[in-house]
C-alpha cells in the first residue's frame, strides 16, 4: 500500500477550520473532494494523499491538519463596506488568502529586522474621526515631505503611486499590491499584528490605488484595521468611512491649490467642456475626476444640484464603457518589486547577503523562482540610486 492512500488521523474541526478561513463552502470543495462533507461530520476520513489536495486547495501547510486544535489566528478587518444593522459581505477566498499574506509578511519582516537588528517601529500619529479631515490633511502631507510641487512634477500616475508609496513606508508602514477583485475590496488595512499593513488591489486603476493608500492610512492612524471600497461616489457613508474618504482626498488634492485653478470655478458650460476641465485637473493630481468634483464640492465651489448632475452623467458613461483589458505579461522580478514593495524585498536581500536566511528562504519569502532573483536585484540596485 502506498504511504499516501494511508487514512490520516485528522480531527473534523480542524477541516472545518481550515475550509472556512479558506472562504469555501462544502459545496465548493465537494466539486474536488466528493466527500468532504463527510470528513467534517467524522463518518469518514480522507487518505493522505486527499489531504494533500486539501492542503493545496485551502492554502495550508499538511502540519496545520494534524494540531491538536485549530489556532488562534488574529481577527478579521472590519467590514466597512456595510453600513451598520446591514449584513456584512462573505470575504471570498481571494480576499481571505490575501489577508494571510499580508499577516505573513508582517511576521517576516519582524523577524528579519529583528535578526538584522534593524529597529523596526511604527511612526504613526493617532487620530480620531472627530478631527478635521482638512486639517489632518495637512498634517499628513507635512509629515509625509512631499511638496505640492513635487506632486505636481510627477510624470505619471504610476511614478505618483511609487513616490507616495514610499513616503508611507519610510512611516514604518507596509504597504502591498495583491491580487484582490475590485468588487469586493479595493484594499484593506492590518493596525494591529507586529506592523501597520496597507493592501491596495493591484487589478485597480493607478488613480484609485493612490486614494485607496490614504484611505487605508486614514484607518491606520484612527488605529481600525478596515475592509474597504474607498469610493467618493457615495453620498452616505459610514462616520470612519467618510473620514477616511476625506482624508485621504484631502491629502492628494489641498483647496488651496484647487481655488488656484480658475477653469474649475465655472461649470456651467457644456458637459463636454466640463468633463475636459475635470479631467485635466485629475491628470495634474494624479488622482481621478471623481476626487476632483467632490473636492470642488466640499469647497463650496459647485453646488449640489451640479455635483449630482454631472455624478448622474459619469455613472451612466461608466456603466456603458466595455471592460478595460489587463495589460500584457509582467515580469517576475518586476511583478514581486510592485507586490511587495522595495522595503520587504530590500530587507529579504539584506538578510540573504549576511547569510541570516537561505536562498530557499528567499525564494519563499518573495514568492519567486531564484533565477529570477538577479533580475530583482538589479532593480532594487537601480531604485536606491534612482
Amino acid at each position: 500500500m502506498s504511504p499516501r492512500s494511508v487514512t490520516a488521523e485528522v480531527k473534523p474541526e480542524l477541516l472545518i477550520w481550515a475550509r472556512e478561513t479558506a472562504g469555501l463552502e462544502v459545496t465548493e470543495v465537494a466539486r474536488r473532494l466528493s466527500k468532504i462533507d463527510k470528513w467534517e461530520r467524522g463518518d469518514a476520513r480522507p487518505t493522505v494523499s486527499q489531504l494533500e489536495t486539501l492542503s493545496d486547495l485551502y492554502k495550508r501547510p499538511l502540519a496545520a491538519f494534524f494540531l491538536p486544535a485549530p489556532p488562534q489566528e488574529p481577527p478579521l478587518p472590519t467590514d466597512f463596506r456595510v453600513l451598520p444593522g446591514d449584513e456584512p459581505h462573505s470575504l471570498s477566498r481571494r480576499v481571505r488568502l490575501a489577508m494571510r499574506r499580508a499577516r505573513r509578511i508582517q511576521r517576516i519582516d519582524t523577524e528579519l529586522s529583528q535578526e538584522l537588528g534593524i529597529r523596526s517601529e511604527s511612526h504613526l500619529p493617532r487620530f480620531r474621526v472627530s478631527d478635521s479631515p482638512e486639517n489632518r490633511g495637512a498634517s499628513v502631507r507635512s509629515l509625509l515631505g512631499i511638496s505640492l510641487e513635487q506632486q505636481l512634477g510627477w510624470p505619471t500616475d504610476r511614478d505618483a503611486f511609487n513616490v507616495w508609496r514610499a513616503a508611507v513606508e519610510a512611516l514604518g508602514v507596509l504597504v502591498l499590491q495583491l491580487s484582490i477583485p475590485v468588487r469586493e475590496a479595493r484594499g484593506f488595512s492590518l493596525s494591529d499584528g507586529p506592523k501597520p499593513t496597507i493592501v491596495v488591489s493591484s487589478s485597480d486603476a493607478v488613480p484609485a490605488r493612490i486614494f485607496t493608500l490614504f484611505h487605508e492610512l486614514g484607518h491606520l492612524l484612527l488605529n481600525m484595521s478596515g475592509v474597504c471600497t474607498p469610493d467618493l461616489r457615495s453620498e452616505v457613508t459610514a462616520n470612519v468611512e467618510q473620514f477616511c474618504n476625506a482624508l485621504s482626498a484631502a491629502v492628494l488634492v489641498p483647496l488651496s491649490t484647487l481655488r488656484t485653478r480658475h477653469d474649475l470655478l465655472n461649470l456651467d458650460g457644456s458637459p463636454g467642456e466640463a468633463d475636459e476641465r475635470l479631467a485635466s485637473a485629475a491628470r495634474t493630481f494624479k488622482v481621478s475626476r471623481y476626487v476632483v468634483l467632490r473636492r470642488l464640492l466640499t469647497g463650496q465651489h459647485i453646488t449640489l444640484q451640479l455635483f449630482r448632475r454631472i455624478m448622474t452623467r459619469w455613472e451612466r458613461e461608466d456603466a456603458n464603457q466595455p471592460r478595460r483589458q489587463q495589460g500584457g505579461p509582467v515580469k517576475p522580478a518586476v511583478q514581486t518589486v510592485a507586490q511587495l514593495g522595495t522595503h520587504f524585498v530590500s530587507l529579504v536581500l539584506d538578510a540573504h547577503s549576511r547569510n541570516t536566511i537561505t536562498s530557499s528562504d528567499v525564494s519563499d519569502y518573495l514568492s519567486l523562482r531564484l533565477k529570477h532573483l538577479p533580475a530583482v536585484q538589479s532593480l532594487i540596485a537601480a531604485q536606491a540610486h534612482g
